[in-house]
């Protein structure tokens, strides 16, 4: 996408080879030259989506500023995951999905070269992302996690480069929300990073019920590695799902081209979940 203003992208569930953007102003997903006030990639299969030089407060990629989920440098024109198999966030050279991120500079999870089962991307920057990893769910560069993880980092959940987390957490990065990065966390964490978001809350092993209870959104939840069932079940829209970085399975409801329009979703949106741009647009 170039030169959009969009207010939902959704990106997520996806068998792709390079989920990413670059050169974007968004804050949340965004795509090359595109303005994004959501963040949904969903589903898709496409080898040539991508996204580059982007500035966005959450979902981002490589050559972008942002305070949250973020990717970039990828091979692309638009949404786009080189070499990957994922089902969800996802970018060039890596095999996840979930969210990962890599030789990146981010302000919330960025993976690149990683083999994740959740969000992930590939030479990306600002977001979910990472780099030579093996991991089952949020992962980043050069680390071993199940969940959020990034460059050199041993982590079971969120987590970046250099560091040892069991939860959120990211490197040198200044973020409002997921950050990690050099740091030793149980939790939500982030080294060099100012983030007002997620941070050491899970600790207290709330069921998501109890964070619901708090009027928690489904992303605190799901942050808190609780089951996108768990979440989904509040009865969450399915952009809201896919907000939260839930799987697929949240949004297969194999919603028709009306009902993405009632939901306000973009025609680009609403081609994410496989419509034909025509069915969409007309």
């Amino acid at each position: 996408m170039t030169g959009i203003t969009v207010t939902c992208h959704v990106m997520a569930a996806i068998t792709d080879t390079s989920h990413v953007m670059t050169g974007i102003t968004n804050t949340c997903h965004v795509m090359t030259a595109v303005k994004d006030t959501c963040n949904v990639m969903i589903d898709v299969t496409n080898t040539s989506r991508v996204m580059t030089g982007i500035t966005n407060t959450c979902h981002m990629m490589t050559g972008i500023t942002n305070t949250c989920h973020v990717m970039t440098v990828t091979t692309g024109t638009c949404h786009v995951v080189t070499g990957i198999t994922n089902t969800c966030h996802v970018m060039t050279v890596i095999t996840n999905i979930c969210h990962v991120m890599t030789a990146i500079t981010n302000t919330s999870h960025v993976m690149t070269d990683v083999t994740n089962t959740c969000h992930v991307m590939s030479a990306m920057i600002n977001c979910h992302v990472m780099i030579e990893i093996t991991n089952t769910c949020h992962v980043m560069i050069a680390i071993t996690d199940t969940c959020h993880v990034m460059t050199g980092i041993t982590d079971t959940c969120h987590v970046m480069t250099a560091i040892t987390d069991t939860c959120h957490v990211m490197t040198a990065v200044t973020d409002t929300c997921h950050v990690m990065t050099a740091v030793t966390d149980t939790c939500h964490v982030m080294t060099g990073i100012t983030n007002t978001c997620h941070v050491i809350t899970y600790n207290k092993h709330l069921s998501c019920d109890d964070w619901y209870d708090r009027q928690l959104s489904c992303d605190d939840c799901y942050n808190r590695h609780l089951s996108h069932d768990d979440c989904c079940k509040r009865h969450l829209s399915c952009v809201n799902c896919y907000n939260r970085h839930l799987s697929w399975d949240c949004f297969n409801r194999h919603l028709s081209c009306d009902d993405c329009s009632n939901r306000h979703l973009s025609c680009e949106d609403c081609c994410n979940r496989h419509l034909s741009r025509d069915d969409c647009c007309n």
